[in-house]
């Protein structure tokens, strides 16, 4: 089953605090530093994330889910 999830609440989800702002940036300036040019996608970002809470999706029923939900069972919309 692919779980739904709108692109605003996983972008919310990626930069919730600001130790994930830091993280992304020191990775962004290497990558420019490294390779000239940044070509990074939202999916990509998600591939490359642990497993998100099932509360960031919009189900009518969080119960019969996962705790957690594994990015590739994700798309976003």
């Amino acid at each position: 089953m692919k779980y739904k999830l709108k692109k605003q609440r996983f972008l919310s989800y990626m930069f919730a605090d600001k130790e994930d702002y830091l993280y992304w940036g020191e990775y962004l300036a290497d990558e420019l530093a490294g390779e000239g040019k940044i070509n990074l996608t939202l999916e990509e970002i998600l591939q490359s994330t642990g497993d998100i809470p099932v509360y960031y999706f919009d189900l009518e029923d969080e119960s019969g889910h996962p705790e957690y939900i594994d990015p590739k069972n994700v798309k976003l919309i």
